[in-house]
């Protein structure tokens, strides 16, 4: 699946793949290492999910909902309705509390929403997965784990960007924030057409 018109911002070394204007970071001294990976090699990854906090366009009124947190986003444990606004920001933050085994994903005016995990820990792997509309924009930046930066942020129209971030260490728990903007022109776009989802697992 073509990444064309996703763009993910870092600062480092810059490489460019096919005809996608992907900016890929050389990893610094963190205490994770992220990876970039196009649509395809997200689909063929030996990934485990533990859970997964969505925040999508949906669609507007009641009966449909834009951010959902369970172990799938087809079939989330909980989910809430919040329309959005075009060009509005929310600030996200993804905890998972090991003692409690609970997960709290929090948004910007939107209720929290719980989870307990079914799937054993430890946790390795964070994937940060952005889908843009043909006729939108979604921009996912101010990302941080545990206080540390994320050196990447995400840009992304009619398009896919995929990052992995591994080598994390949930035994002591971990949060991780950000913030997303949702952008169109024209009709609006619908249902899954523009989303960010935060998958938390291990790859094997």
């Amino acid at each position: 699946m073509s990444l064309l018109g996703a763009t993910v911002h870092g600062s480092g070394t810059f490489a460019q793949l096919s005809d996608t204007e992907v900016k890929v970071v050389t990893a610094k001294a963190y205490p994770f290492e992220t990876l970039h990976l196009t649509e395809n090699e997200y689909q063929q990854l030996p990934f485990t999910p533990a859970f997964v906090g969505q925040g999508r366009i949906g669609g507007q009124g009641s009966g449909v909902t834009e951010h959902r947190i369970g172990r799938t986003v087809n079939d989330p444990h909980q989910r809430v309705n919040k329309d959005w606004k075009n060009g509005e920001t929310r600030h996200f933050t993804l905890t998972y509390t090991p003692s409690a085994n609970q997960v709290v994903y929090k948004n910007e005016n939107v209720p929290d929403l719980t989870y307990q995990p079914t799937t054993a820990g430890p946790y390795r792997d964070l994937i940060i997965r952005v889908v843009g509309a043909a006729t939108g924009r979604i921009r996912v930046e101010s990302l941080s784990l545990n206080g540390v930066p994320i050196a990447e942020s995400f840009d992304v129209s009619n398009g896919v960007a995929v990052l992995r971030v591994t080598g994390i260490s949930t035994q002591q728990g971990f949060s991780l924030v950000g913030k997303a903007t949702m952008q169109w022109t024209g009709n609006v776009p619908n249902q899954n057409n523009q989303l960010y989802q935060l998958w938390v697992g291990r790859v094997s």
